[in-house]
């Protein structure tokens, strides 16, 4: 094997220009001392160090990632070599280093381009939002927007500030896009595509639909920019209450040639939604199917059109049908939460309110079994929305078994999570309502609008779910 002390040089000598072909020929030796397919595993194999490791010990496995990731550039394990080592680098909490890191990969892939640090920052940033870290890529490129970016740069930052939760930064940096980009129009589409969304997030309407049509309108604006603005422009027009229009925005993408099949399959579901929402219930089912139907579309448009066309069945009466949709997104690999909540939320009820109750339950253990969040925190909200969902006076007598179903043989952190959900059965059992007063002030909010929800005469009149909670039927969606 390749001598431990040999690792220990890499990070200083990564780091000094003058020992770059020392660099390069060390790699050489890797290269031709072991198989690509024994490097790849070798780092697969070796871990950042346990929680609580010294920063010594995080940045000296990161530096050895690297380098075992540097021998395999221009292998068919480039990518996932290059990601582990950039995982490594980003458990290390050095930011500076990460983006450095970064940088050289891209050197070694450019043929020896060199990258400043607000470049580094900016590349590392990109990256981060490719691969789903939006912490790392707000950090990276909140430092990156320091140096005059580019609108590229700053189109990033803008997407890492919105996906972050502050809207109202992303549109000032969205807004700065649409005016820098006045000569690139693929940019510029983009930038009016989501700034729209971030008006429309806001609550501005009126600015989403002006933002959404000067891209349907602009010549030569890219089709999936046009597509992704047509099918914004009909979620804005379906919040304004103009569902005619939404309907035929969704229509207009459905037959707008060289439309993506994503955005026709998004088109599609949102037309069949609205239809649903219009009493349509036939044609919302008939356009759930063209999806579920279109060769090539993504399987999680699939898994959100079948909860949809089970919705859809129900509304016409046909709990066969309904049953057999449902069941099929609980099996489904590809099914996101709000598709499997949608889903196993319709099936329960369907089985309860027949009189299969041992049916129903088995239900809520095929949900419990395929929660799709990674987190304790992530599958508790779940759980939740899934019990708002059944919330409704044919099911009181449900609900307090479901909670207990659910809760059951749940991780601690998962069952504490769902604790605060116990006096709402204990209320439904019979149990005063006082006992909800040892709750905290916002659990005991959450609670009591639970509770109304069996109320008929409080769904009657209209109140508002609880937050968190599901529609029987899926909601359209701004798209960025």
């Amino acid at each position: 094997t390749v001598p431990d002390q040999l690792f220990g040089i890499w990070y200083q000598m990564r780091c000094l220009r003058q020992n770059r072909r020392r660099i390069e020929l060390f790699v050489e030796v890797l290269r031709i001392w072991f198989e690509a397919e024994e490097r790849f595993e070798t780092l697969r194999r070796f871990q950042a160090g346990p929680a609580g490791a010294s920063p010594a010990a995080l940045r000296e496995a990161a530096t050895t990632a690297e380098y075992f990731a540097a021998t395999l550039e221009g292998t068919s394990y480039e990518e996932p070599a290059r990601e582990m080592s950039l995982r490594h680098w980003i458990h290390t909490g050095d930011l500076h280093e990460t983006a450095l890191a970064h940088a050289e990969f891209l050197r070694m892939k450019a043929g020896g381009a060199q990258f400043n640090d607000a470049q580094a920052y900016a590349s590392l940033g990109h990256w981060s939002l490719e691969h789903g870290d939006p912490q790392t890529a707000l950090a990276a490129l909140a430092e990156a927007a320091k140096s005059n970016p580019p609108p590229e740069t700053i189109f990033d930052y803008a997407i890492a500030l919105g996906t972050a939760g502050f809207h109202a930064k992303a549109l000032e940096q969205f807004d700065a896009v649409v005016a820098a980009a006045s000569g690139n129009i693929a940019l510029l589409t983009s930038g009016l595509t989501n700034r729209g969304v971030a008006k429309g997030v806001a609550g501005d309407l009126p600015g989403a639909l002006a933002d959404c049509t000067a891209v349907v309108e602009l010549a030569g604006a890219p089709k999936e920019q046009v597509a992704k603005a047509l099918l914004n422009r009909g979620v804005a027009k379906g919040m304004a209450g103009d569902l005619p229009g939404a309907l035929a925005d969704c229509t207009a993408v459905v037959e707008l040639a060289g439309a993506p099949k994503e955005q026709v399959a998004q088109a599609l579901f949102n037309r069949g939604v609205t239809k649903g929402n219009t009493g349509d219930h036939a044609g919302a089912r008939a356009d759930f199917t063209a999806v579920v139907e279109m060769d090539g579309a993504p399987a999680e448009q699939v898994a959100h059109a079948l909860a949809n066309r089970g919705v859809a069945a129900t509304k016409l009466e046909n709990g066969t049908a309904a049953q057999a949709d449902w069941e099929r997104v609980l099996r489904m690999d590809k099914a996101d939460a709000t598709a499997g909540i949608t889903a196993a939320g319709g099936l329960f009820e369907l089985h309860w309110l027949a009189g299969r109750r041992e049916d129903a339950g088995q239900v809520l253990e095929l949900f419990k079994h395929r929660l799709w969040a990674r987190s304790d925190s992530g599958k508790a909200e779940d759980i939740v929305r899934l019990l708002s969902r059944l919330a409704m006076p044919a099911l009181r007598e449900a609900w307090p078994q479901a909670w207990r179903r659910l809760a059951n043989g749940q991780p601690p952190g998962v069952g504490e999570a769902l604790e605060f959900l116990k006096p709402v059965t204990e209320v439904l059992e019979g149990a005063d309502a006082s006992i909800l007063n040892g709750l905290s002030p916002e659990q005991r909010e959450f609670a009591q609008r639970i509770l109304a929800r069996f109320n008929a005469d409080s769904r009657n009149r209209g109140e508002s779910p609880p937050p968190d909670s599901s529609s029987s039927s899926e909601q359209t969606k701004l798209v960025s």
